[in-house]
C-alpha cells in the first residue's frame, strides 16, 4: 500500500490530479494507492502525523509554505510536490528546509501534470520494490505492501500472534516474530520486553523504577526484567 496527499486549492486542478493519480496508479503497478484529498485547509493539522509517500501540495495557500516546512521536519523522506506560480518567489520553496521532488507552475497543462507524477509515483514504488533500503521497512500482508520509514517508527509490538508497526498515528499488522526483528533492524532499535521492541530515538524517558520507557507522543512501553541491563545503556 502507498499513501498519497493533495491539497489543492484550485477545484478543477485538485480533480484532475486525483484522476491522474488513480490512472497512473493502474499503469504503473499492481500496488494500491491510499489517496487522501482534504478539501478544507482545516483538516491539514490532523495530517502532520501521518505517513505519506508522495505529497501534492499547493503553496500559494496562506499558510501552506510554514505547513509544508513543518511537515517536511518530520517526513524527510516523503515526496513533495509542489505546486506554485508567478506570486511566490522559487527561493520560498526551493531550499533545504522543503526539498521538493517535484514543481508544477501554474498554468498547469495535463500532459506535464502527468509526466511529472508519473516520475514521481514510480519513484515511491522503486522505494517500495527496494525492500533492503536502509532506511525503510517493507510491511507485507496479504499481496499488499507498505512502506515505512524508519525515522517515522516508535516500536514494534508483539500481539494477537501478529507483529504491529506504530508510527505516531498509524499502526501496520504483518506476520512475522521480533526474535528475527531484532537480528534485521537497525542497531539503534533495541528490544525492552519480550513484546516490544522500541526506536531508541523516540526515547523521551526511561523510567527504570517504573519499568517503563516513554516514547514521545506520551506513548509509554514496559521494562521487563530479562531487557532490564539492556535498556539501562541508554
Amino acid at each position: 500500500m502507498l499513501y498519497g496527499l493533495v491539497v489543492d486549492t484550485k477545484r478543477d486542478e485538485r480533480e484532475e490530479m486525483e484522476r491522474l493519480i488513480h490512472r497512473e496508479a493502474a499503469y504503473l503497478s499492481e500496488d494500491m494507492w491510499n489517496l487522501q484529498v482534504p478539501v478544507r485547509t482545516a483538516q491539514l493539522p490532523q495530517l502532520l502525523e501521518q505517513e505519506f509517500d508522495l505529497v501534492c501540495i499547493d503553496v500559494t495557500a496562506k499558510g501552506m509554505l510554514s505547513w509544508t516546512e513543518q511537515f517536511r521536519k518530520s517526513h524527510g523522506g516523503t515526496l513533495l510536490l509542489i505546486i506554485a506560480d508567478a506570486s511566490i518567489p522559487p527561493t520560498a520553496y526551493l531550499k533545504p528546509s522543503i526539498m521538493p521532488g517535484g514543481l508544477l507552475l501554474r498554468p498547469v497543462k495535463t500532459e506535464q501534470m502527468q509526466k511529472t507524477l508519473r516520475d514521481l509515483m514510480q519513484l515511491c514504488i522503486d522505494r517500495l520494490n527496494k525492500q533492503d533500503g536502509a532506511g525503510h521497512f517493507v510491511v507485507e500482508e496479504r499481496g499488499e505492501r507498505t512502506i515505512v520509514e524508519y525515522g517515522s517508527i516508535y516500536y514494534f509490538e508483539s500481539r494477537e500472534k501478529k507483529i504491529f508497526v506504530r508510527c505516531a498515528a498509524r499502526e501496520y499488522g504483518f506476520y512475522d516474530t521480533l526474535d528475527h526483528l531484532a537480528e534485521v533492524l537497525p542497531g539503534y532499535f533495541i528490544r525492552c520486553h519480550r513484546s516490544y521492541i522500541i526506536n531508541r530515538r523516540k526515547v523521551e524517558k526511561v523510567l527504570l523504577g517504573q519499568n517503563c520507557i516513554e516514547l514521545e507522543h506520551g506513548m509509554t512501553i514496559p521494562v521487563s526484567r530479562s531487557y532490564r541491563a539492556e535498556v539501562k545503556n541508554l
